[in-house]
């Protein structure tokens, strides 16, 4: 009796196990699918939801965008009129900063190459005035140490450049900034708040970055300018002391028609 009590009890725990392992794979592709379609449905209601936020804030984007545009083109006695001057303005400005584009960047190349032409010839003048004594004029080459020279079409570039960049800023300053919008007479400080916490409009970046791109380029160039200055006042003095050394009879064994006198 106890025998067959322990089969019969291992005999129905092996047909639990066989129905749950026959019915395993169907319940477990049945919870998968109710998974799949719950999270289906949670997915389109969240992308539903973020395309709404996205509708709202573009709208917001373009009203907060349209309401800077009319203040910013709004001025006594012109209307409209003045709102499509300056956007015209502002069109002539964008197009001719982006068409300078690649000229700049070649005069930029050119600049590079030059500098990297100064570096060498520095180091040549510093080796030179260390051994003064022991050089010979004659057997000097002048090319490796005199300045490299800017092409004259690559200083006819640079001028171009800068007046073109400098009437655009004068442009972009006759077009003034956005004023802020009027406080609202209820609330004055929740709307200066509320204005001030929003990022800026398009109009408001696009000023801005133009302002910024001009301003930036104006003063490369005007680095450029002021280095080759420099690297020319900087030849002279050495030649300056390159002669007073030789004056002094520094240089016993030096030559008559240093090509440095040529200067």
């Amino acid at each position: 009796m106890a025998l067959s009590a322990e089969v019969s009890r291992l005999q129905a725990e092996l047909l639990q196990l066989h129905v749950l392992h026959r019915a395993a794979a169907p319940t477990r592709k049945q919870w998968e699918e109710s998974a799949r379609e719950k999270l289906r449905v949670k997915w389109e209601h969240v992308r539903a939801q973020e395309k709404e936020v996205r509708d709202l804030e573009a709208q917001v984007e373009f009203e907060r965008g349209l309401d800077d545009l009319l203040r910013w083109g709004y001025t006594p006695g012109s209307g409209a009129r003045g709102l499509e001057e300056k956007v015209a303005m502002l069109d002539e400005v964008l197009c001719g900063v982006w068409g300078l584009g690649e000229r700049y960047e070649r005069v930029v190349r050119g600049f590079e190459k030059w500098v990297g032409g100064v570096e060498e010839v520095r180091q040549s003048q510093a080796e030179f005035v260390a051994r003064f004594e022991e050089v010979d004029a004659e057997l000097l080459d002048a090319d490796t140490l005199l300045l490299p020279e800017l092409l004259p079409a690559w200083h006819a570039e640079h001028s171009t450049l800068s007046r073109r960049l400098e009437d655009y800023r004068r442009k972009l300053i006759s077009l003034g900034n956005v004023p802020p919008p009027p406080p609202d007479p209820e609330h004055p400080s929740d709307k200066a708040g509320k204005e001030s916490e929003q990022p800026p409009s398009s109009l408001v970046r696009i000023l801005a970055g133009c302002r910024a791109l001009v301003n930036g380029m104006l003063d490369e160039l005007d680095l450029m300018e002021a280095m080759v200055r420099d690297a020319a006042e900087e030849e002279m003095a050495w030649v300056r002391e390159v002669n007073r050394r030789e004056d002094e009879g520094e240089g016993g064994a030096r030559k008559a028609g240093a090509i440095w006198r040529v200067l």
